[in-house]
């Protein structure tokens, strides 16, 4: 009985443990080091999809507020930021994929990302996602591991937005507007007048002008040779 017993407790202990996530610490900056781009946005909505490597993932469409990384005009629209993370349903079967983070809908995360073969993914699933908290003597970030680990899940804005300058030059910018398409401005054609129902080519206006010139001296040069005629006529007689 005892031997059961003992065997159904170490079954439940070692299925619990290797369903369970082991994060090691990684510092902040080694793990900025790691990353593609880091975003600060707040999570709208999720989808799931398969990848083509048949892999489960949860897409999260992220409005984006500030960013570092990537060029703001490489963004086409920042209300439509995806980020991938493994796990989901699919076809009615949950996929389930220990340490990802729980991004709350309307809550602004700070996220750290790489660069993916079908988009951007968590650098360290949920030790790379932040959230802030702000008082009136102390600005921080937090992640949703070692929260009470200095420069691991819990770090000063300021010390973090150094680390984000030491690799890009800048720290976190907030986007402005979203990428739009620019529409050339086009010149009216100064053969055409402002009712384009009603236009007449330049060119056609000239060749008008010319005939005019043409028959005026074409009329001039009969007019001419009668009174010639007419004159030669009456010496003769």
């Amino acid at each position: 009985m005892y031997i059961k017993l003992f065997c159904t407790v170490f079954l439940i202990f070692f299925a619990l443990r290797s369903h369970a996530a082991t994060f090691i610490p990684v510092k902040v900056t080694d793990q900025v080091r790691d990353s593609d781009l880091v975003i600060s946005g707040v999570p709208i909505g999720k989808t799931f999809k398969k990848i083509p490597t048949g892999e489960v993932v949860t897409e999260y469409t992220f409005k984006l507020n500030e960013i570092v990384g990537i060029e703001h005009s490489k963004i086409v629209n920042r209300n439509n930021f995806k980020v991938l993370v493994p796990g989901g349903k699919w076809q009615g079967v949950s996929y389930k994929v220990s340490g990802v983070p729980t991004f709350k809908e309307g809550t602004n995360s700070i996220v750290l990302l790489r660069k993916g073969k079908f988009g951007y993914y968590l650098t360290n699933l949920a030790m790379s996602s932040f959230s802030k908290s702000t008082t009136k003597n102390d600005d921080r970030i937090f992640s949703e591991v070692f929260r009470t680990q200095k420069d691991v899940g819990n770090i000063k804005i300021k010390r973090f937005n150094e680390i984000l300058i030491s690799k890009w030059g800048s720290p976190l910018q907030k986007i402005e507007e979203d990428k739009f398409v620019k529409v050339p401005h086009v010149k009216k054609s100064k053969g055409y007048n402002k009712d384009s129902r009603k236009r007449t080519p330049a060119s056609f206006e000239h060749i008008e002008e010319k005939e005019k010139k043409s028959s005026f001296w074409l009329l001039f040069f009969i007019a001419f040779s009668g009174i010639v005629a007419g004159f030669l006529r009456r010496s003769k007689s």
